[in-house]
Parts: structure tokens; C-alpha cells; sequence
């Protein structure tokens, strides 16, 4: 049998273009390399956003950040996973001797270039990537495969949910129900006193009120649903903009001495805010960027969050087009997309 030394790669190409191309499957060249052989891996907003132009992605990097995969091969010095096991990829790499480093704020590095994973180095929708073992961690056993390529939201959410110091006591609202605007609704149900997401998508209404079972769903189709939260007798404590294109809508709704938090990603966005509303009202907006020492946790956490639930399409690398095209599509179909996910291997 003919051993194969190239691998299977989703291109990001220009905006709204990507290819499906060989590319040279990576070696261990450093000592703390793990090679890892991908299982599945998910398409973010992210993602997305570079494909269709509004977020900056490297032309020619392969795309993806969302993985699991089995070791393959390791570097000499690894000694925390082993060639056969099964583990999560963290796709935030950082330096560790900067000035951000060093306080152990590893997610605001400022030696960030070349080492975003499927933005500016090759990502995690191919067959094979090559990780620093700093940033492989072993999955338990009882945790499935689907719920597993799930962590690396569920780690995003849960530092944006305690950037926010949510408590017993808050009222909690999310502007939008996708992907991570769920998650995030699934973590506060556990942590805050009330829940409301708001969604326009009517499949996705129908969707939300299956999976959430202590969350009120809102429809925001109705013309005075922002009218309706705000008027309520508790205004909302914290609001989260999932989205990233709500920003102005959130501070408008959240109560006085209330929370806004900033956390979809869309570079073409902007908001105008008043600093003297701010001010008056006592608002704190919060921005917690990339998720920082949060693996171990979201891991453990996993076990009683069910991530699968969100998985509504898997494809092969072969149909990226056709996964990407479902995804920009969504808004002009009655069906019901969440996440999507590419099955690599077994």
C-alpha cells in the first residue's frame, strides 16, 4: 500500500470562495509537536465570517478551529497525551513572554500573528494538524464525540458568562439564538435567576423552545419585543449581544447598573453609544475576548450540558461547499441550520 503524505483541506480562497485541495500532511518538527488526526470539527461564525468577507482570514489558510482528533504522532518531549489517544485542540495559541502573557492573560498575547488556528495558520478542517502540547488536552472517555467538538464554544461562553459575573439574582437576556446565544442561554439557566433568548428565525424559535427548558424564547419578528423587555417590571441585569450586530439594542434594554456584553464578532459592525447614558445609568459593557484558562473547566463542565443537541448537519470535507452554502443560505430557508460539523474520521 502506497503511503499517502498529503492530506484533504478546506482553502479559504477570496471572499465567497473556498477549495477543496491537497495539502502536505504535517510533520513533527518541534519537540512539543502532536500531530493529530481529525475526527470532527465544526464551522463557526467565525469561519463563516471570513468566507463571506467580514472578518480577516489569511487567503490560502485552511480554515477551521473547532476539533477532535486522535494523537498520531508526537515530538520527543511530550509527555502528557500519546499516540492513540483522543483529544480537544485549543486553537488560541499565545507566546507566554509577553507583558499580557506573563499577568496570565494568555488571551490578550500580544505576539498573536501567525498562531490564530484556521485565521492566520492552518486550521483544523483537513485531515491532520500539528498542535503545541500546551495546547492538546485528553477527552474522558464518557464524553461522545459530538459533545466533544462542542467544548471549544462552550469554553468562549463560559469566560464571556464570568466576565460577566452573572449571579443568583440576574435576569439574563440573549440577542440571538445560534449556536453560541444558545450555549450560552444552557449555561445561565444554571446560574442566573431568569433566562430569555430572542430569536427572528422561526425555525429556530421552534428549535429553542424544544431544547430549553427553563429559558423564555421571544420572537423577534414582534415589532415591539425590545418595547416588552424593558418594560417588564425587572428590566434585564445582563444582556448579551450574540450576534455582534445588536450592540446599540442591548444597551437600550439592559437595566440600570446592568451588564451589556459584546460578544458576537462581526468587523463591519459598528454602534453609536452615548458616554453621558453610560454614565448616568451605570452600564458596564464588557468585552472578554478569547476564552483564557478555560479548557479544564469546560471540559468537566460538558458532562452535564447537552452539546450534541445543537448538531443539525454533518458533511465530509468533500461538501464544503455545499455546508458552507447551507450556512449563508440559512436565513432564506424554512429549515432548521444550528451547527454544522465536518466528519473526518472515525
Amino acid at each position: 500500500m502506497t503511503r499517502r503524505f498529503s492530506m484533504k483541506s478546506i482553502v479559504f480562497k477570496e471572499k465567497n470562495v473556498i477549495a477543496v485541495e491537497e495539502r502536505e500532511k504535517p510533520k513533527v518538527i518541534k519537540d512539543n509537536d502532536v500531530i493529530i488526526k481529525i475526527i470532527l470539527t465544526g464551522i463557526c461564525g467565525t469561519d463563516l465570517r471570513i468566507f463571506t468577507g467580514n472578518f480577516n482570514g489569511d487567503k490560502g489558510v485552511i480554515l477551521g478551529h473547532e476539533a477532535i482528533g486522535w494523537v498520531e504522532t508526537i515530538g520527543s518531549s511530550v509527555t502528557t497525551v500519546k499516540p492513540g489517544d483522543r483529544v480537544l485542540i485549543d486553537p488560541t495559541l499565545f507566546d507566554g513572554s509577553c507583558y499580557y502573557c506573563k499577568r496570565g492573560q494568555h488571551n490578550l498575547c500580544d505576539n498573536k500573528a501567525k498562531t490564530e488556528t484556521g485565521v492566520d495558520k492552518d486550521g483544523t478542517f483537513a485531515e491532520y494538524i500539528v498542535m503545541p502540547e500546551e495546547f492538546v488536552y485528553l477527552l474522558p472517555d464518557d464524553i461522545s464525540d459530538e459533545r466533544a467538538v462542542l467544548i471549544e464554544p462552550l469554553a468562549c461562553v463560559l469566560n464571556n458568562l464570568e466576565a460577566a459575573s452573572i449571579e443568583f439574582d440576574d435576569n439574563v437576556v440573549i440577542l440571538g439564538g445560534g449556536p453560541i446565544g444558545t450555549i450560552f442561554a444552557m449555561l445561565s439557566e444554571k446560574y442566573a435567576l431568569s433566562t430569555t433568548i430572542v430569536e427572528k428565525r422561526p425555525e429556530r424559535i421552534n428549535f429553542l423552545k424544544k431544547i430549553l427548558m427553563n429559558t423564555e424564547v421571544v420572537n423577534a419578528n414582534d415589532q415591539d419585543y425590545l418595547e416588552r423587555i424593558s418594560g417588564r417590571k425587572r428590566k434585564p441585569s445582563v444582556v448579551v449581544d450574540a450576534t455582534g450586530m445588536m450592540l446599540e439594542e442591548a444597551i437600550q434594554i439592559v437595566s440600570k447598573g446592568g451588564t451589556v456584553v459584546a460578544m458576537g464578532f462581526n468587523s463591519t459592525y459598528r454602534a453609536t453609544i452615548s458616554p453621558l447614558y453610560l454614565t448616568n445609568n451605570a452600564i458596564k459593557i464588557v468585552g472578554a475576548g478569547d476564552y483564557n484558562n478555560m479548557f479544564v473547566r469546560a471540559i468537566d463542565l460538558a458532562q452535564n450540558v447537552k452539546l450534541e443537541s445543537l448538531i443539525t448537519h454533518t458533511y465530509s470535507l468533500d461538501q464544503a461547499e455545499e455546508a458552507f452554502q447551507i450556512l449563508t443560505n440559512g436565513e432564506n430557508s424554512d429549515s432548521l441550520v444550528m451547527k454544522v460539523v465536518f466528519k473526518v474520521a472515525e
